[in-house]
C-alpha cells in the first residue's frame, strides 16, 4: 500500500484483468452460473443469521463522496441481491446476481483495493456486501465455491473477508438447504440475513440466531488509517488524485400536494445547495396545488409528466370510491418512482413525503440514508382500523369499506415510520403516536374566511364541511340532529346516497351573504381540517373530535368521537336549545313519576 504506480504498470495490470475476464467467460460456458429469481420470504419452516456492518467508517473529508459513493452501489446491488433464492445444492455466484457494476447502470466512484492501494473505482464499496455474504455462508454450512481474500487488510476490514472484481474474482457458495438472502441498509449500517430451511429441527416457528458483527473489537468502528489516492502523498504516482473539494451532504426533499405548513417548514430546514423535487412549479406556474417556494433551494427538480398522467386518469374516474383511492396509490408509487431515480448519490438525507413512503422504502432509495417524514394523516393500518370501526357500526355506508391496501404496503409504511429520524406534523393526534421523534408544527390559520358568524334571528344554521361520508361523522351528526330546530348546510359531495339528510333541514352549500352558527365536524378521520381553521379565524363556534388534529382553545368544542349523545349536548349548549335529549327525557319521566 502506498507504493508509486506508473503508467506502464497500470497498462500491465489492465492487460491481465481483460485476460482474466475473458478466461472467466469460457470457463463460465462450461459451467454456467445461474441468477437466482428474487421472492418473497420464505413462509415455511425457516432460521434466519444476520450479521451488520457500518456504512461509513472513514469520516476524513476527503472520503466524503467516496462514502456516499459506495452507498449508492450498495443500493444500486441490493436492488438485486435483496429476496434472492438459492436451491439446496445449487451454487450462488455474486456478480451473476449483480451484474456487471456500469456507469450506465447507475454505479457510481466509490473506494476498492487494487495493486495494494485504496483506489477510485466505479462501483467501489460492493465488498462490503461480498464480505457479509461470505460470513453468513460460513456460519449456515454452506460449501464455499470459490472465495478471494483481499490483498490488504484495511482497519475497518472483517477478520473473515472476499473481495469481488468483476467478473473474474468471484464469490460463490452452494448451500445445503434452501436459502434467501434478506439484505437491508439503515441509516448507518448494512444488515445482511440469510433465511434458511432447518431440516433438522423441522419447527414452523421463526427461531431467530441474534445478530453478530465480524469485526473484532480493535477493528470496530475504526474511522481513519487507510491510505487513500487522496491522502497518499506520492504526487508522482499516476493514481494520484489532488485533493478533491468534497460536497457537504445534500438534503433533497421530496414533495406532493401543497401544504403552507409544510411549505413553512422546508423554507426553515433547506440549505444552499439543497434539492426540492415537486410534481411541478406551482409557484411559479399559478397552480395553488403545487405552490411550494422554491426560493434558496440549489435546484428544483419537476416531474410534470407524472402530473398529467394522474390528473388524466383521475378525470376519468368518481370523486371517491375505490377506483379512485387505487390510482392515487399508484399515481403516489410512479412519482416516487420518478423522483428517486433522480437523485444525486451525494444526498444523505432526505424529507419525504407520507405518500410517496411505501413506495420509496420498498425500492429501497431510503437505504444508506436518514429521513425524515412530512406526516398528513394517520398511519394507514390505523386508518383502516378505525375505517373497519365504522363499517361495523354503520354497514349501510358506501364509503367506510369501499378501499383497503395490502400487508405489503401497510408493513412497508410501518417500517419506514418506525426507521425514520423524525416526523413533521401538525397533527396533534399524528404528532401523539411519536412521541420521541414527532416535530409538531403550527397550523396557518388563514387571515380572511370564506364565512361568517350568524346573527340574523332565523333558524341556526350549521356547517358540515363535506364530503358527506361516514369517516368524517355524517350519520353521527344526523343522529344527532334529530328533533332538532337547526338547519345542516353541507359541502362536497354527498357520498352516502342522495338524500341523507332525510327530515333534517338542509341544503348544499352557503347561500350569499348569509351567515352560520357554527362549524361541526365529529370526525373519525380528518388530515385537513381547513373549514375549522376559518370558523376559527371568524370567531365562529367550532365543535369537533380529536380526530381533527387541532388544539383546544377558545371557540372549540371536543366531543367523543362517535358519541351521539355528547354531540347532541354540546349541540343543545352551543344553541341555548332547551329541548330534552332521549337520555334527559327519561330522567324527566322518571324524577315525575317520583
Amino acid at each position: 500500500m502506498g507504493e508509486r504506480q506508473t503508467l506502464p504498470d497500470q497498462l500491465l495490470y489492465f492487460t491481465k484483468v481483460q485476460a482474466l475476464r475473458l478466461g472467466r467467460l469460457i470457463v463460465d460456458l462450461g459451467e454456467p452460473a445461474r441468477r437466482w429469481p428474487q421472492q418473497s420470504p420464505i413462509a415455511r419452516a425457516f432460521e434466519r443469521i444476520e450479521i451488520r456492518s457500518p456504512l461509513y467508517v472513514d469520516d476524513r473529508v476527503e472520503e466524503k463522496s467516496y462514502e456516499l459513493g459506495k452507498a449508492e452501489n450498495l443500493r444500486i446491488a441490493l436492488r438485486r441481491l435483496d429476496g434472492a433464492e438459492i436451491p439446496a445444492g445449487e451454487i450462488f455466484s455474486f456478480w451473476r446476481q449483480v451484474g456487471r457494476p456500469t456507469s450506465r447502470r447507475g454505479f457510481v466512484s466509490g473506494r476498492m483495493l487494487q495493486l495494494g492501494c485504496v483506489v477510485p473505482a466505479v462501483g467501489g464499496g460492493l465488498c462490503q456486501i461480498s464480505n457479509a455474504l461470505y460470513e453468513l455462508a460460513l456460519r449456515s454450512g454452506c460449501e464455499i465455491v470459490e472465495r478471494h481474500p483481499h490483498s490488504v487488510r484495511l482497519p475497518e476490514s472483517p477478520l473473515r473477508d472476499a473481495t469481488v472484481a468483476w467478473n473474474y474474482i468471484d464469490l460463490r457458495f452452494r448451500p445445503k438447504n434452501r436459502l434467501q438472502l434478506d439484505l437491508k441498509l439503515t441509516g448507518t449500517e448494512l444488515v445482511a440475513a440469510f433465511l434458511y430451511e432447518n431440516s433438522i429441527s423441522g419447527s414452523n416457528s421463526l427461531h431467530v440466531i441474534p445478530p453478530a458483527i465480524s469485526e473484532p473489537d480493535q477493528y470496530r468502528g475504526a474511522t481513519v488509517g487507510s491510505i487513500t489516492c487522496s491522502t497518499c502523498q506520492k504526487v508522482d504516482c499516476s493514481r494520484y488524485e489532488s485533493l478533491p473539494v468534497a460536497p457537504e451532504q445534500t438534503q433533497a426533499f421530496l414533495v406532493d400536494a401543497f401544504w403552507p405548513e409544510f411549505d413553512s417548514y422546508l423554507q426553515q430546514m433547506r440549505r444552499n445547495g439543497d434539492l426540492l423535487c415537486a410534481p411541478i412549479d406551482g409557484s411559479r406556474l399559478k397552480w395553488p396545488q403545487y405552490a411550494w417556494s422554491t426560493k434558496g433551494f440549489g435546484q428544483v427538480r419537476t416531474e410534470p409528466l407524472e402530473v398529467f398522467k394522474r390528473s388524466l386518469k383521475l378525470r376519468r374516474l368518481s370523486s371517491q370510491g375505490a377506483s379512485r383511492q387505487t390510482e392515487l396509490l399508484r399515481a403516489s408509487a410512479r412519482m416516487a418512482s420518478s423522483m428517486a431515480a433522480r437523485l444525486p448519490y451525494i444526498v444523505g438525507h432526505l424529507v419525504v413525503d407520507q405518500t410517496m413512503l411505501p413506495a420509496l422504502w420498498q425500492s429501497g432509495a431510503l437505504g444508506g440514508r436518514t429521513f425524515d417524514v412530512l406526516m398528513r394523516r394517520l398511519p394507514m393500518r390505523l386508518l383502516q382500523a378505525r375505517l373497519d370501526e365504522v363499517s361495523a357500526r354503520w354497514p349501510q355506508s358506501l364509503t367506510a369499506a369501499d378501499f383497503r391496501v395490502g400487508e405489503g404496503m401497510l408493513a412497508a409504511e410501518d417500517e419506514a415510520l418506525n426507521a425514520a429520524a423524525n416526523i413533521v406534523t401538525p397533527h396533534l393526534e399524528v404528532a401523539a403516536l411519536f412521541p420521541n421523534k414527532a416535530r409538531l408544527l403550527d397550523w396557518i390559520v388563514p387571515n380572511a374566511a370564506p364565512f361568517f358568524l350568524q346573527t340574523d334571528g332565523a333558524t341556526p344554521r350549521i356547517l358540515f364541511p363535506g364530503p358527506v361520508t361516514a369517516r368524517k361523522g355524517a350519520y353521527v351528526l344526523r343522529e344527532a340532529l334529530q328533533g332538532l330546530p337547526l338547519e345542516v348546510i353541507w359541502t362536497g359531495s354527498e357520498l352516502e346516497g342522495p338524500d341523507f339528510w332525510g327530515d333534517i333541514s338542509n341544503r348544499r352549500g352557503i347561500a350569499e351573504g348569509f351567515g352560520i352558527a357554527a362549524v361541526i365536524q365529529p370526525a373519525f378521520l380528518e388530515d385537513r381540517p381547513r373549514a375549522l381553521l376559518q370558523a376559527m379565524a371568524s370567531g365562529i363556534p367550532v365543535i369537533t373530535t380529536e380526530a381533527s388534529g387541532i388544539a383546544q382553545r377558545d371557540g372549540v368544542q371536543f366531543v367523543r368521537m362517535g358519541d351521539v349523545g355528547d354531540l347532541r349536548q354540546s349541540l343543545e349548549r352551543l344553541m341555548n336549545i332547551e329541548i330534552l335529549s332521549p337520555h334527559n327525557e327519561a330522567q324527566g319521566t322518571t324524577a315525575a313519576r317520583q
